[in-house]
């Protein structure tokens, strides 16, 4: 109580000395590195409280680079809040109903479930019989889109209801029958913790979207000079910086990529990067500075592995796995360790348990999703408490909706102190209700 009652009274004083400061004008003489390093150490609130000082100030609390620099001060990768979001979709040949269901459920740095809300999308444009999808996702921000032709892409930010639109593309066929979206934030978060250099400016909020659709073909010169194939991904690319829609070719240093078929999950950011799944190996892509070929591919040495997910949890890449064709059914989380040296380590199992069934699935921050009644309800279990107490259990989707045949992809976002300005983009700002 004592340190709690000090560590308010720092507050008090900091605010007092800084408005002390501003009333002698002793801040204006200040250059505007100097004068954001002051700004971002006090309390959000109080931050927030000094954009009215004048117009310098304002647009200086309003940058990019402030909000990096803010969140960075309070950043810890191991201790961060964040959000999941449910995206269910029906493999073909049912339709997808991806927008008919958005739960999200709201989680501690370690992975308990604290809450489960509906998403609520309702400041983004299109009305029905337009829907939205949650595409994917980085840092604190999504990627939504609408089923509309050509196909329009929204970048927002859920907690500012802000949102940026992108120039509608038209997806050409086969492409449009199944792709990947990726989604990526320039600089990456966080930038200040990893040390990026190069080409990135941290003083400005860049993204860019990613349509990944996998075609193998072979060149027949490089078959003849190397007696090896290669292969290919095709790719339809956005860039902020540009405003425009680009096609791609991508080359691979490994000619064993398979199918798009063969491809489960969603695409995952992590230090600047793209990630997906592709049969036993992770591939990685690297837009912003190597957009014509992917930066590696990792492979994951596990055994027994049918359905697999891609994720992040405390700053570490992790693959969860099912192995639903095996007796028992086991469930397994895996950590890469070391991303350089692609050394993997295994941090969750579950086997030879009640709740093992071919309908259950295990995600990445090792929670799980249970169907019962054959579908007809779908539960989210927080397995944090193992060893402790009763399992918590919290229902996702209310009876009545059959998501028995569906395909199941959560979207990681992150729980900042002070959420990612989308001002910079030109975006808008959704109507908020009280």
């Amino acid at each position: 109580m004592d340190s709690e009652s000090s560590h308010q009274s720092r507050r008090r004083r900091s605010r007092s000395l800084i408005w002390d400061l501003v009333r002698c004008d002793r801040l204006d003489n200040l250059c505007e590195s100097l004068l954001i390093d002051i700004l971002s150490r006090l309390p959000c609130r109080a931050a927030a409280q000094f954009k009215s000082v004048c117009k310098r100030w304002n647009s200086l609390i309003s940058s990019d680079y402030f909000v990096r620099l803010f969140n960075h001060r309070r950043h810890d990768p191991e201790s961060s809040a964040y959000t999941l979001v449910f995206v269910f979709h029906r493999p073909i040949p049912y339709y997808r109903f991806e927008d008919d269901c958005g739960p999200v459920a709201r989680c501690s740095s370690g992975g308990a479930v604290l809450r489960v809300d509906k998403l609520d999308l309702s400041f983004l444009p299109p009305r029905p019989p337009s829907k939205i999808a949650v595409n994917a996702s980085c840092d604190d921000l999504i990627l939504c889109s609408s089923d509309e032709e050509p196909k329009p892409f929204y970048v927002c930010n859920l907690r500012t209801r802000q949102w940026v639109d992108l120039p509608p593309v038209d997806i050409p066929y086969p492409f449009a029958n199944d792709y990947l979206v990726g989604f990526l934030c320039n600089p990456p978060p966080c930038s200040l913790c990893l040390g990026v250099k190069g080409g990135v400016d941290i003083n400005k909020l860049e993204f860019m979207v990613v349509l990944i659709r996998h075609q193998i073909y072979r060149r027949r010169r490089s078959l003849i000079n190397s007696g090896n194939g290669v292969s290919h991904i095709q790719v339809l690319l956005f860039s902020s910086e540009e405003g425009q829609w680009k096609s791609l070719t991508v080359s691979s240093p490994s000619r064993n990529l398979y199918g798009l078929e063969a491809v489960e999950g969603n695409v995952v950011p992590y230090k600047g990067k793209l990630h997906w799944l592709n049969y036993n190996d992770i591939l990685v892509y690297d837009p912003y500075n190597d957009p014509t070929k992917l930066s590696r591919v990792i492979e994951m040495d596990f055994d027994h592995f049918d359905r697999v997910s891609l994720g992040v949890f405390q700053n570490r890449l992790r693959v969860a796995s099912t192995t639903v064709n095996e007796n028992p059914i086991c469930h397994c989380v895996w950590e890469l360790e070391d991303y350089e040296m692609e050394k993997w380590r295994l941090v969750h199992e579950l086997e030879n348990t009640s709740r093992n069934s071919p309908i259950i699935f295990m995600f990445h921050d090792g929670n799980a999703l249970c169907w019962e009644n054959e579908g007809s309800r779908v539960w989210l279990f927080n397995f944090q408490s193992v060893g402790v107490g009763q399992d918590h259990k919290y229902e996702l989707v209310p009876p009545g909706l059959d998501h028995l045949l569906c395909e199941v992809y959560v979207h990681q976002i992150a729980d900042h102190w002070w959420p990612t300005p989308l001002s910079s983009l030109s975006c808008h700002q959704g109507v908020v209700h009280s």
